[in-house]
């Protein structure tokens, strides 16, 4: 059953927007409770369709374990990287991503994906405050693997998830060859683009204040201008078209923003986990972009 985060949450959010318009100032506690949803452990794996998996629990600095999946290629097919999947800001790795699992496994790529703390299976709380440590350990657990194909890494970020993935890719220059971002947006424009969306674009003014503030509360690692000059790996911007949730305005000026080298794909599906299911001419854009990244392993072992 597909999920999506319950209205009242928008209009939770849009009651936040309006105390935050008259001067009552909220914490980085107070956005971590309205704009992360977490969901319980996942009911379905990977091998509910038919693929071999790793269930993994990754340490991260302060002692949490995260919950994770590492689909490898399937079948005779030898690895030429790893996609890992930072999610976005609802749900867990089971919930919202099973059609993304099978479309890398199935292709010469290995896929990881993960829980935040807090998610699904994840330990500790949910918090910006712990993104950073989250990505870090996966990427760093990753590079410990034995397997050649682990080291060679193409970051996927899906809507906050991308967010994640831009100062995880600066961070790794080494083991990234390549960066996909989907739904991306900077902090500071989100909010308002909600409430034009879900409530009144008459209330957009009040959510580019709601914006500010909370992009002033995230730590910088959450800051993608703050990454974006120290990316060197090509990067490829899906843009859905028909997004209601983030503006493709805003998503096209992320994408003015980043360096080059970079490409555009725009999207029919709508803003979704499942966007690949609902486009496959995405997904397979997608593979085409990532077959001629500089660093994969060839296709014979």
């Amino acid at each position: 059953m597909r999920v999506v985060p319950p209205r009242q949450h928008i209009l939770c959010l849009a009651i936040v927007c309006l105390t935050s318009a008259t001067g009552c100032a909220i914490d980085l506690n107070g956005w971590n409770s309205l704009l992360l949803w977490p969901f319980p452990p996942p009911e379905e794996t990977p091998a509910d369709i038919g693929l071999d998996y790793e269930d993994l629990r990754i340490a991260t600095a302060d002692g949490k374990n995260l919950a994770a999946w590492f689909v490898p290629a399937q079948g005779d097919i030898a690895p030429r990287a790893t996609f890992v999947v930072h999610p976005g800001m609802a749900g867990n790795i089971g919930l919202y991503y099973t059609s993304l699992i099978p479309w890398a496994a199935e292709s010469e790529f290995n896929l990881l994906i993960y829980d935040y703390q807090g998610f699904g299976a994840s330990e500790g709380e949910p918090d910006y405050r712990n993104f950073e440590a989250d990505a870090h350990a996966v990427v760093d657990y990753l590079l410990s693997r034995p397997e050649p194909s682990a080291r060679v890494l193409i970051h996927l970020g899906g809507s906050l998830g991308s967010v994640v993935a831009l100062p995880t890719a600066a961070h790794y220059p080494d083991s990234t060859i390549g960066l996909v971002v989907y739904g991306g947006f900077f902090p500071e424009q989100l909010i308002g683009f909600w409430l034009k969306s879900f409530v009144s674009p008459l209330l957009t003014p009040i959510g580019d204040l709601a914006s500010l503030s909370w992009a002033r509360s995230v730590p910088d690692f959450m800051n993608p201008h703050l990454a974006i000059p120290h990316i060197e790996a090509p990067i490829l911007v899906v843009v859905p078209e028909n997004d209601t949730f983030v503006d493709p305005q805003a998503q096209m000026n992320l994408f003015d923003a980043l360096p080059e080298s970079k490409e555009l794909y725009l999207s029919s599906a709508p803003h979704s986990p499942w966007a690949i299911e609902e486009d496959p001419d995405m997904g397979r854009a997608i593979l085409q972009w990532a077959r001629q990244l500089e660093g994969l392993l060839p296709t014979e072992p």
